[in-house]
This record gives C-alpha cells, structure tokens and sequence, in this order.
C-alpha cells in the first residue's frame, strides 16, 4: 500500500518538478579528446569482454524502465537539467524528489525497516553520504563502470568509502574569500598571511565547533597536514569571528566590508553573489586548497539496480560532466574537459587536497573529542 502511494506520489512531484523548473577545482583548458582519454587500458579481450557485459547491463536498465533519484536541496534545478538529459540519451524516466540530507536518511531507513525500498540513487551531502554509508543504507555500485577503467582522468580519485560506496561526480575548491577593496591584490597567498597582526578582528569564519565547512576546513587541513593545530590556535588569536548561519549571509558581510577576510568559501556557494558584482575573491594559496566532493551512492536494495549504475556512470561521463557542470557553472572533474567556473570565480591551486573518508572521519573524531572548542572557546 506504502509503496503503490509512494511511487504514484513520486511520479506527480517528477512531472510537477520538471514543469515548474527555472530556465569549485583548477581553472581548465581544453587536453586531449575525450575519446582518447577514456580508452581503457586494457587488453583487447578484457576490453571487448567488459564492452559484452556494459551492454547487458544497459540492456537490463532499459527493460527496468525506471530510475528513482533522491536529490539534495541544492541539487534542486541541475538535478531536473541532468535527468532530464539522461531520460534523452537512454529512454529511462526519472523520478526526482528533493529532499533535505536529514530526511533522505530517515526515509531510507524507513523503506528499509518496512522492507520495501523504492530509492535507487541518492545525492547528497558529505556529511549524509557518510552516515548513509556506516547506516548500511548503502551498497558498492563501481565494479565493471566503464567510465571508471582510468582513474588517471580525473583530478581525484571518484570513489571512496569503507567499501567503495560513495562516487564523487563533482566537486568544489574552498578558500579564503576577501574583500578586494580591503585585502591588495596578492597580499595573502599564503595561509600564513592571515595570521598577520593587522587583520586581528577582520576575521569571520564558518564555526568549527559543529558539522559544517567550518569543521570541515580544520580537519581536512590539519589531516593531510597542510595545516596544524598550532596554526589553528594561533588563528584564535585573531579573534576570529564564529558564524554558524547561513554561508551566504557570511559572505555578504565580508562583501560590505564588516570583515575583511572570510576564512573559509565554497567556490560554488559564493560565486552568484561575486557575479551580482560584490567585490570578493575566493584565493587559491601557496600549500594548496582543500575541495568539497558531491557524492552520489546506490541504495541499499534499489529497485532498478542496473539503470542506477548506468546513470552513475553517465554522470561521469563526457557528456554527464558537461550536463550537470554547464549548468551550475562549475569544473569537471575530468581533466579532459574544460572548466564551465565564470572566469571571475575560477581558480588555479597549485594542489587540491580532498576531504577523503578518513578526513571525514577524523572530523567526527575531533568533534567527538571536543578540540575545536578547546582551541576556539565553548559555544
């Protein structure tokens, strides 16, 4: 009875959702054709013998016939462009809900406790893929994708997870933001610059004493050790200011000059707002800046298992990187593809260092143990 209403539900909000939809990493040029770039490298058997197996399993996608997504909330606009355009290539409709991280948890648990999955892929946040992942709510849905047979193609490794669960099919470099009216151009490139006496309270920052960019910042810095807790307690110093709302409004105050430097940007999240003409710019820094992935995962017992892989592996194809990265303006994560990032948000770090699982995981660890309070002050 659940499921039959569920899905019927599923459907409207698909047509109703498409009907009433509105029209971060290094800046890129053009290498190699895609083609050439993604040719497996393999033996010709095991390459002819993959190429057997692919084409049953997109066979076996198309006789499901369906493909439930669960989105994010951000996800909302670029997810009804891209499954729209996956619907094109494939024949395969798409029911898309949108959904905050939160709920998509709970409602996988609840299709697993009542035994009646109805979910096939889930795209997420870092922090929901994570709890998604050691809830159980997810399975390995990598083994024999194509578009994975070379690694080499991408600026980091996609797929991560105790068991290779979670697939990365975009992601967004994080920096400092300054106010250029405030900051010279070129006077901090490096994370130590901003420890300099005269931006004592010019400070805002992403609190670090919750889950957050914040916490994700100090200990994906301080786990590949780019940074260290000491560079952190010196930074406290500065008497940074704690925000712990919305990233955007952080942002906008640091654009009317309330603060000059914010500690830590997501290139995605702040680029409409230097395209509305505020006079910020996210930097890229001497010893490399941390990225943000966006994850997809397949679901626990999804109903269409074959059509969830072959839409995993669209979206890291050519043509799925161009769909999704063109909408939001964004960079692939293919080396062979050009950056889509506006050019007055784009960035060239020397490095790109990744919130991995166990950069996630130490997160979890340092908030557990309390260490950015005590190096920041209780809340």
């Amino acid at each position: 009875m659940i499921g039959r209403a569920h899905l019927t539900a599923l459907g409207v909000f698909s047509l109703l959702a498409v009907a009433c939809a509105p029209k971060g990493g290094p800046s890129l040029a053009p290498a190699a054709p895609p083609a050439a770039a993604s040719a497996p490298t393999q033996s010709a058997p095991a390459a002819a013998l993959q190429e057997d197996t692919w084409g049953k399993i997109v066979a076996a996608a198309r006789k499901e016939g369906r493909l439930v997504v669960y989105g994010s909330t951000p996800f909302a606009n670029a997810g009804r462009v891209i499954t729209a355009a996956f619907t094109n290539r494939y024949g395969i409709p798409v029911d898309l809900l949108i959904l905050g991280g939160r709920q998509q948890v709970e409602k996988l648990k609840v299709e697993r406790s009542i035994r009646q999955p109805i979910v096939d892929v889930v795209q997420t946040g870092v922090t929901s893929a994570t709890e998604i992942v050691t809830e159980n709510l997810a399975e390995k849905a990598v083994d024999g994708l194509p578009a994975l047979n070379d690694k080499s193609i991408f600026h980091l490794d996609p797929v991560y997870g105790p068991q290779q669960q979670i697939v990365a099919f975009s992601f967004t470099l994080l920096g400092p933001l300054v106010n250029t009216r405030m900051v010279a151009q070129n006077e901090i490139t490096s994370w130590q610059h901003i420890l300099a006496p005269k931006w004592k309270g010019q400070i805002i920052m992403q609190d670090p004493r919750g889950t957050g960019v914040g916490l994700n910042f100090f200990s994906t810095l301080t786990y590949h050790k780019v940074l260290d807790h000491e560079y952190f307690r010196r930074l406290a110093q500065q008497k940074p200011a704690l925000f712990a709302g919305n990233d955007r409004e952080a942002y906008l105050m640091t654009g009317r000059g309330e603060y000059a430097i914010n500690f830590a940007a997501g290139q995605n999240t702040v680029a409409p707002i230097i395209m509305e003409g505020s006079p910020l710019r996210i930097l890229a820094m001497d010893e490399g800046n941390p990225a943000q992935v966006e994850p997809v995962l397949m679901a626990k017992g999804a109903p269409h298992p074959n059509a969830a892989r072959l839409f995993i592996n669209w979206l890291l194809s050519v043509e799925g990187q161009e769909a999704y990265n063109k909408t939001v303006g964004a960079p692939s994560l293919r080396k062979d593809m050009p950056d889509f990032t506006p050019p007055e948000v784009g960035l060239k770090p020397k490095k790109i260092w990744n919130r991995t699982w166990e950069a996630a995981e130490q997160s979890n660890k340092d908030l557990k143990a309390g260490l950015p309070e005590q190096i920041f002050g209780k809340k």
